[in-house]
């Protein structure tokens, strides 16, 4: 018989070169002197090449890690890396691993990307490092197989796939353990010329609006500086929604898709999740951009109101199931910016949540307007040649961000930039709402004779308002389940709080609405909720 392919281990055995092979699985302690310091760390934030520490064991590629120094009792345990050193990768080697949900073994290829193996073919990688698949004598199992079932026990993972915001490695954070199979595309500022990208960002949004296009523009300039400060540094921070409304082909869309180039380079569709179309998310924790572009959605109460609640956890919760098809649902904290765009149709507007205290501070709404390209854009080639040219520029552009300083009355404490919403839209949105029509109808049905005021339940006005020959046919379709009437009620106290007053006893709730007209509480572009704090 020719020799096994063990033979290499020289004088070793079999079972001795397999112990050692074994040990090596073990998580690698990391010399004091390959730690990352804090200043390093932020100097060289900003990197796209990998850190190398000069530790013989593979390294995993990354350009924002912090490296932990480990005991080797810490490391065999593979604590909670986020314990200790939030957001920091836990350096392994060799780079193998188990997908416990998938039953799939994971190894890196001479090109550094992931590949899943069944147990067939990871036998066969084993051989390939010199691991025998055959029986020793007096063994139960061969030295590949002792290996295998090493990797299973110690080097479980429970994700195994990109994670929107987080560098390639191993992490441990509130009880998953996962590995992340591919980096964010950090683009590295540079000093240099980005007058493209200026004509086309001043263009939809400063040019067209003398009074509020200087605000928009520097509250737009103020989200992307955060944004990607906060994807540099590898923190999860909150940011608001962005919705950009303008004119049908006046380049919303095309600005949208540069704010993916700018941070991380990957984009996903959240829409079907976002309207309850469908429990599957997992295509969206491998991207840090989240996109609605006109897609169709609901402009009933109920969807909008679920699509604001949808909207709220984006923003500003950190923890998330990640639910894939025959997966079980695993948390994890991505990085996430959503931005929508949409036309300013009236109806078309109407998809946005209720702009409610609840979710006001969370939404941007901007206004784009139709200008002159600063490049031909009829042709193919031509817009190509417009889009390598803007994509060039990005270094540039992220460097003027880096120097350039929120004004300080656009700044606020929960998300460091003030959530501008531009007023005309918002009054569009407004009249358009199911509460605006409900005064529509109060004022239609009440104030027919010489009545300055009127008291009930919302109850009695629903009943009153569905009877009544010149709204019946509105408030059926409008109030059609019984405690809408309250919450309309309810939005239009909100806005018009001398003119609807709530009334209470022990016994009863009910609603006194006087004739005359009320202002609305003075509703500025910019909301700033300074007395929250995330």
């Amino acid at each position: 018989m020719g020799k096994d392919i063990t033979d290499i281990a020289g004088e070793q055995s079999r079972e001795d070169f397999a112990k050692n092979i074994r040990a090596n699985l073990k998580p690698a302690p990391i010399p004091a002197s390959d730690t990352v310091t804090a200043k390093n760390q932020k100097d060289s934030r900003t990197s796209q090449y990998p850190v190398d520490t000069g530790s013989s064991a593979p390294h995993l590629k990354t350009s924002q890690e912090t490296a932990v120094t480990l005991s080797p009792e810490e490391n065999s345990e593979c604590r909670d890396a986020s314990e200790t050193f939030p957001e920091s990768a836990v350096t392994l080697s060799p780079d193998a691993f188990y997908d416990s949900d998938r039953k799939e073994f994971l190894i890196q290829n001479k090109h550094e990307r992931w590949l899943p193996l069944n147990e067939t073919q990871f036998k066969r990688w084993l051989r390939q490092q010199g691991i025998s698949t055959t029986k020793t004598e007096g063994s139960m199992l061969s030295p590949a197989e002792e290996v295998l079932l090493e990797i299973m026990d110690d080097r479980d993972v429970r994700y195994a796939n990109p994670l929107a915001g987080r560098q390639t490695g191993f992490y441990s954070e509130n009880g998953v353990r996962f590995l992340v199979t591919d980096s964010p595309h950090i683009i590295k500022p540079a000093d240099g010329s980005w007058e493209t990208l200026m004509a086309l960002i001043e263009g939809l949004l400063l040019r067209s609006e003398p009074t509020h296009g200087e605000q928009q523009l520097s509250t737009f300039y103020g989200w992307l500086k955060l944004s990607h400060q906060a994807l540099v540094s590898g923190k999860i921070q909150p940011g608001q929604t962005v919705a950009i409304a303008g004119a049908r082909d006046c380049g919303k869309s095309l600005l949208q898709n540069l704010i993916t180039e700018m941070i991380g380079g990957r984009s996903a569709k959240p829409h079907a999740f976002m309207t309850g179309r469908t429990d599957f998310n997992a295509e969206l924790f491998e991207a840090e951009h989240l996109m609605l572009e006109d897609e169709f959605m609901g402009t009933a109460i109920k969807e909008r109101l679920a699509f604001g609640a949808q909207i709220k956890a984006m923003t500003v919760n950190q923890i998330h199931a990640c639910h894939g098809k025959h997966r079980k649902p695993v948390n994890l904290r991505p990085f996430w910016r959503v931005t929508i765009t949409l036309n300013d149709d009236p109806e078309c507007l109407l998809v946005l949540p209720p702009l409610n205290a609840d979710i006001s501070d969370k939404i941007i709404i901007l206004r784009a307007s139709r200008f002159q390209m600063p490049m031909p854009t009829t042709t193919a080639d031509e817009k190509e040649r417009f889009w390598k040219t803007m994509v060039a520029e990005i270094p540039a552009f992220l460097h003027f961000l880096d120097q350039w300083e929120i004004p300080e009355e656009l700044q606020c404490r929960r998300f460091g930039i003030a959530g501008f919403k531009h007023p005309e839209l918002v009054q569009s949105l407004e009249e358009l709402s199911p509460q605006e029509q409900l005064l529509s109808m109060i004022e239609r049905a009440l104030w027919k004779g010489v009545e300055e005021e009127w008291e009930g339940t919302a109850e009695e006005l629903r009943e009153l308002l569905q009877d009544d020959s010149g709204t019946r046919y509105d408030a059926q379709k409008l109030l059609n389940y019984a405690q809408t009437c309250g919450w309309y009620l309810g939005r239009l106290q909100e806005r018009y709080p001398r003119q609807f007053i709530p009334m209470r006893t022990n016994r009863k709730r009910w609603w006194k609405i006087c004739k005359h007209d009320a202002e609305p509480e003075d509703e500025s572009g910019i909301t700033n909720h300074d007395e929250f704090e995330f």
